[in-house]
């Protein structure tokens, strides 16, 4: 499974998302060819509300190409704070999202998410990206990213995914270098 975030992550985190005006992440087409590389299931967790997810999930399907398989939202999640103790310092509405709970075997699953604090014992599942926030149209993350997971997983299909995720997270982070030639002296 490869599981995406959706505010950060497809989506941005702009203060726009409060009026209901999302903008999506350029390249989502990227998600087109993990899907139909037969490689990967692919679903989508974010910690909104469903209602939130339910008004930008026809847009991220119709731009992306793809149909998501599972959608997990807000009610999918635990609070990070309180009894659970599962994050220090948590802010009112912050969430962990069990991976095992809905997923099982870990050894399958990877997580691809703009933010590390929801995963707290399922670290090692993440690819952490980095966060989008509506304005870097030239953003090349999900390319970078397809590209990688695709490369490593047609060469490694039986591995477990966590011995894994660390070499993918900076693929994906990483933006080509542009350097100035250098000087004569």
């Amino acid at each position: 499974w490869l599981v995406f975030d959706l505010n950060g992550t497809l989506t941005s985190t702009s203060k726009e998302r409060h009026s209901g005006n999302f903008k999506i992440r350029p390249n989502l087409s990227a998600l087109k060819r993990l899907q139909d590389s037969g490689l990967f299931r692919l679903a989508l967790w974010s910690s909104a509300k469903r209602y939130t997810i339910e008004g930008i999930l026809p847009d991220v399907e119709d731009i992306s190409g793809v149909k998501f398989e599972r959608i997990l939202h807000r009610d999918h999640t635990l609070p990070a704070g309180g009894d659970n103790g599962l994050q220090e310092n948590p802010a009112e509405f912050d969430t962990v999202k069990p991976l095992q709970a809905y997923f099982g075997d870990l050894s399958r699953v990877i997580i691809i998410d703009d933010t590390r604090k929801s995963y707290l014992g399922e670290e090692s599942n993440l690819v952490n990206v980095p966060t989008w926030d509506g304005h870097d149209e030239d953003d090349n993350v999900l390319v970078q990213l397809a590209d990688a997971l695709i490369n490593t997983f047609s060469r490694n299909r039986h591995t477990d995914v966590r011995r894994l995720t660390t070499g993918l997270e900076l693929k994906a982070s990483s933006r080509p270098v542009h350097r100035r030639p250098a000087m004569a002296l």
